[in-house]
């Protein structure tokens, strides 16, 4: 599978980005167009997940893309079909379905009818527990998901570890939650609780965020999930829903109404409006050499780079001490072998929060010049010019398998500008890896 080209939708006018988030990574490429297709599933074999998904400045028949997500996947019939669910009236905007194809690298391969390997997106999932998903070309944002078969089965009170997925919204400048962390217990007669909300910027900072209420576990078009109504607010200004999965063994996705059209006009304060991703807080400090010796599949998204969402492989090579290496496939083809030019250090582990790192590394070559003479410019040991990025990950295990999320600072994306928006602070990407 070859792409051609790489364009990020809107319109891109040059600040001091000439390739930002390019650095490194293999180059991907734009993928066809989505459209529906005639294949079935057998019933009985289909898993069923909830999706959160930042607005997307991409779109669909002029609909804007991202909030909630409903997608099936069965593997064992080679099926798997997606639809973006327009919360504030429960219609779905976008909807896709085809074939599955597995790699070598644990990539899902998503093939709409008729189209080209690759053109329905790529996915990575543990079964039964969550995936992650690029619902089409590097254009898309990541969409992160839990089972939704049924309730939580969530029995006593736990505690969560999350960050926020990165926005390719220009026009919210406000601060945005980077990873917190939040209580969840599913209490009585039906009745979900939460509990203490922590919300932090990369260095640190409280957001002081206001909770949530409680909540209660329904059937709806994305399978059931715990619906935490917001009463009281005004629909055009404040969300009207927070949406949270939980997986069986403890995967997190909350979607806090991000997609209601509010959400660009009218930010709603410091923690803003941003879908959550997370795991379960382990009860001890994880053993870091053990997690840096396995292998990784996932996604690399940078809201306002270049690349967008792109394909990656962590573990090829074990890792040593608090690292691992990989990085992207050329021309965004995961048959390809991907790269190993990128190095993550988890670096130190919370000593208070298990499985929270907030000293994350992230280092790659500095291909395009773009960070030498600043704060990230670095050399690797064969003095060669290189990007370090910081920020921090929540890491947990998942049915016996290692989770990273990892929320990073790209400082070289700060002069973006798209349309009439110019300079953001939402120069992020996430780093989001399952075990493999």
């Amino acid at each position: 599978m070859k792409r051609d080209c790489i364009q990020k939708s809107g319109s891109w006018r040059l600040g001091m980005v000439l390739a930002g988030a390019a650095l490194g990574f293999a180059m991907t490429g734009c993928g066809g167009n989505s459209s529906s297709s005639s294949s079935t599933s057998t019933a009985g074999q289909a898993i069923q997940y909830f999706g959160t998904q930042n607005p997307d400045q991409s779109s669909q028949g002029g609909f804007p893309i991202g909030g909630v997500w409903s997608i099936t996947l069965d593997t064992q019939n080679s099926f798997f079909s997606y639809s973006n669910i327009e919360s504030s009236d429960n219609r779905s905007v976008f909807s896709s379905s085809g074939s599955i194809a597995a790699s070598k690298s644990g990539i899902l391969d998503l093939t709409l009818s008729g189209g080209a390997a690759g053109s329905g997106g790529y996915a990575v999932h543990i079964p039964g527990e969550g995936l992650l998903l690029r619902a089409g070309d590097n254009h898309k944002l990541v969409v992160g998901a839990t089972v939704s078969n049924a309730c939580p089965s969530l029995t006593s009170q736990k505690t969560f570890n999350f960050v926020s997925l990165a926005s390719s919204d220009s026009r919210d400048l406000t601060p945005h939650v980077a990873y917190g962390s939040i209580q969840i217990n599913p209490g009585t007669a039906g009745t979900w609780s939460f509990s203490n909300l922590n919300m932090y910027l990369l260095d640190g900072g409280s957001l002081s965020p206001t909770p949530f209420p409680d909540g209660s576990c329904a059937s709806t078009k994305e399978g059931f999930v715990i619906a935490v109504p917001l009463s009281g607010v005004a629909q055009q200004t404040t969300p009207s829903q927070i949406t949270v999965g939980i997986s069986p063994s403890g995967l997190l996705v909350i979607d806090q109404g991000q997609n209601s059209g509010w959400a660009a006009r009218n930010p709603t304060g410091p923690t803003g409006p941003l879908g959550l991703l997370g795991v379960i807080q382990p009860t001890a400090a994880l053993n870091v050499a053990d997690l840096v010796t396995k292998s990784y599949a996932g996604f690399e998204t940078e809201a306002y780079g270049p690349l967008g969402t792109i394909a990656v492989a962590f573990g090829a090579t074990p890792g040593t001490s608090t690292s691992i290496t990989g990085g992207g496939f050329p021309n965004d083809d995961i048959t390809q072998l991907p790269a190993a030019d990128t190095t993550v250090d988890l670096g130190s582990q919370s000593s208070q929060t298990p499985g929270l790192f907030t000293s994350v590394t992230l280092t790659r070559p500095d291909s395009f010049g773009l960070c030498a003479g600043t704060a990230s410019g670095g050399t690797d040991a064969k003095g060669n010019a290189t990007c370090v990025f910081h920020g921090a990950a929540v890491v947990g295990q998942v049915a016996g398998k290692y989770v990273i999320f990892a929320n990073i600072v790209d400082p070289t994306l700060a002069a973006i500008q798209i349309g009439d928006f110019a300079t953001t602070p939402l120069t992020v990407l996430n780093l989001l890896l399952y075990q493999q």
